[in-house]
């Protein structure tokens, strides 16, 4: 079949229909995008909700460590107190002059030694040592090794006793250290 139009007619006409088919297609592009954005309104608000739920669980729980971290610390001191008080009223041997060196030397090594517990065990015969046995949780191996060193360095003590099983353990390590100190 054979084109009649004259030549700037069918340019005109070429023009034209290439042009609606972009318009045509950029509609239907733009279409599919509203569309897709509109259905993703819903998914986003949903997982919005959804972070703002577990932000505030993480923030619960984060908030319930601090309390059980604080009662647990209360506890400590009260039970600690409670032995302090204990030893104190003993009349037969200087607590409190032992408690005293035991805290000075503890006092350097405070940001990685825990102190939970004394125990004094009275000796048999008059001219004997008292024992004392200091407890508590260690950071690392290190910092304990170093707050036995500084116990044995100390002149109060007569002979400081730890056993090495407790320098075995993981990320907290459970000590217990025999000190002898004169009546």
């Amino acid at each position: 079949m054979a084109n009649v139009l004259p030549q700037k007619e069918r340019e005109t006409l070429r023009r034209n229909y290439w042009l609606r088919v972009i318009i045509t297609l950029t509609f239907m592009l733009t279409a599919a995008a509203v569309i897709g954005t509109v259905s993703l309104i819903p998914a986003y608000l949903s997982a919005r909700t959804d972070l703002n739920e577990i932000i505030r669980y993480q923030e619960l729980q984060s908030e319930t460590r601090e309390v059980a971290k604080k009662d647990t610390a209360l506890a400590t001191t009260r039970i600690v107190n409670v032995q302090i008080d204990e030893l104190l009223a003993n009349k037969g041997v200087s607590p409190t002059r032992a408690i005293e060196y035991v805290m000075r030397d503890w006092e350097v090594h405070a940001q990685d030694i825990i102190i939970s517990n004394f125990t004094y065990s009275m000796p048999r015969a008059k001219d004997s040592l008292v024992e004392l046995r200091v407890s508590g949780e260690a950071k690392d191996r290190a910092s304990l090794n170093e707050f036995v060193q500084t116990l044995r360095a100390d002149s109060a003590f007569y002979n400081v006793s730890f056993p090495v099983s407790d320098l075995a353990g993981g990320d907290t390590i459970v000590f217990s250290v025999t000190l002898e100190i004169e009546r």
